[in-house]
């Protein structure tokens, strides 16, 4: 439901175009489309699509590092799954994935861009059939939008997505044993680990294990409230099995890799294997050994109470227990479990990375709490589609920050000074806002907007105006 559409900075000077929609649950069911039809909670701040047209070359498009942001795969050969693209000498071909725009949704398609060879002009669009088509105005191609955040509030660390079929099987097998090794016998709610669970806690006298599958915890993190009721889990259990009848098993388990929650990190928080694998191991995940690939997998069951960094001994104590369940389900040799288990954390930790543009963040978050009020009380997730270019972006950013240490560097008196610049780039057609740097772009040092917020004189640009009201009879 689309709720808001637009909202000036100052009147007649630019504006934010934003579009807010209420996520509602899993609504399509070919490959891909899990991940990108959001759950009820779930909430993502995305930017303008990009659209493909003639006349420029891929440099001047910065194709290859828009691709790269978006998290796609450069192959060898046409590509023949979504997440790739192939730069040839006559055809640059992308393969994007299923995503949603302008208040639809696309399947995933590929579609190739015809060159210049040489200089990598393109001249027109070419379907996978060969049929070559027009590039003559915005909205035949474009790349999909970028998600700039998925919390109004700019305290996630950004997800490294992983495909389930280029990780090593001891990297998913390691998140079977220690949440559910019934995954792929059960149609979403597995009765023996209910009933399992409910023996272990009644002889605790206490909550001491859970009975929930994977697919009942992706629905809970996406689609549900943290309150703990009857009526919650009555309905989690319900959609994990229309869920299971929906998609494919292997669907809703990358779906619950590159979600789950896996601790908090220099104040940002840190979701799916992918980023969990960057953070703690400075690797990507299909490069995690088995110890490594179980170390993450303990941290699921209490991501700050299991954190490797400051309670190391509970969670070898929970790894060395997802490694003997390895080794009972025969996904681990016994001196492949044993080896691992001898093995320290051996921790190479990142900081996490968060590309969020914070000081607009800031604007979406007040016009969405202004549009939609009672969904944020209630915890429940909204989509705000803005017309932020992130490579634009990122390149207004590394402008000013550049600037400000050039300011420093030629004036020494400045140097421990607290600086600040303000950018804004707009769309001289529409107003729409395509850039914005409200300040220092490390909001750490500079959490005031300049942009919106700072009270300045208006210097030169009255000087016309004052002059013409003076010398007027």
């Amino acid at each position: 439901m689309l709720i808001g559409m637009s909202r000036p900075i100052h009147r007649h000077i630019c504006q934010l175009a934003v579009a807010l929609a209420l996520t509602g649950g899993f609504a399509t069911a070919s490959a891909g489309e899990l991940e990108e039809e959001l759950g009820r909670s779930e909430t993502r701040v995305r930017s303008e699509a990009y659209p493909l047209v003639a006349g420029r070359t891929v440099a001047q498009t910065a194709l290859l590092e828009r691709l790269d942001r978006l998290g796609y795969e450069r192959v060898k050969r046409r590509p023949e799954r979504p997440g790739r693209f192939f730069y040839g000498h006559d055809v640059f071909w992308i393969y994007s994935r299923a995503h949603r725009t302008n208040g639809r949704n696309h399947r995933a398609a590929l579609v190739g861009l015809r060159l210049i060879r040489g200089d990598g002009m393109i001249l027109g669009g070419v379907r996978a059939d060969g049929e070559e088509f027009a590039l003559d105005r915005p909205g035949l191609a474009w790349l999909e939008p970028e998600t700039l955040s998925e919390s109004l509030e700019g305290d996630r660390a950004n997800r490294v997505p992983i495909a389930i079929e280029a990780l090593p099987d001891h990297v998913w097998q390691t998140v079977l044993a220690a949440e559910d090794t019934r995954f792929f016998e059960h149609g979403g709610v597995d009765a023996k680990s209910v009933a399992r669970a409910a023996l272990a806690n009644l002889r605790a006298g206490g909550v001491v294990q859970g009975g929930s599958t994977i697919t009942q915890q992706l629905i809970k993190n996406r689609d549900l409230t943290p309150k703990r009721t009857f009526g919650r889990k009555v309905s989690e259990a319900v959609r994990a099995l229309a869920l299971e009848a929906e998609y494919d098993k292997r669907d809703i388990l990358q779906a619950y890799l590159n979600q789950v929650y896996l601790g908090h990190v220099e104040g940002l928080a840190v979701h799916g294997i992918g980023a969990a694998a960057r953070v703690y191991f400075s690797k990507r995940a299909a490069e995690l050994t088995l110890a490594e690939a179980a170390t993450l997998a303990a941290m699921i069951q209490g991501p700050n109470r299991l954190s490797p960094q400051r309670h190391p001994d509970r969670v070898v104590e929970r790894r060395n227990q997802v490694l003997g369940r390895m080794e009972e389900q025969g996904w681990a040799s016994g001196p492949q479990a044993r080896a691992a288990a001898d093995e320290g954390l051996a921790l190479r930790p990142s900081s996490p990375v968060n590309r969020a543009p914070l000081h607009f963040l800031d604007w979406a978050s007040e016009f969405t709490r202004e549009k939609a009020p009672k969904r944020l009380d209630q915890q429940r997730g909204v989509v705000v589609d803005t017309t932020l270019d992130p490579w634009l972006q990122h390149l207004a950013e590394r402008s000013v920050r550049h600037r400000l240490e050039r300011i420093r560097l030629d004036h020494r008196r400045l140097r421990n000074e607290k600086l600040s610049a303000v950018l804004v780039a707009l769309d001289a057609d529409t107003g729409a806002v395509l850039a914005y740097v409200g300040g220092d772009p490390d909001r750490r040092r500079d959490e005031f907007d300049r942009a919106r917020s700072a009270r300045r004189q208006p210097g030169s640009t009255a000087k016309s105006l004052v002059s013409r009201c003076t010398s007027d009879p």
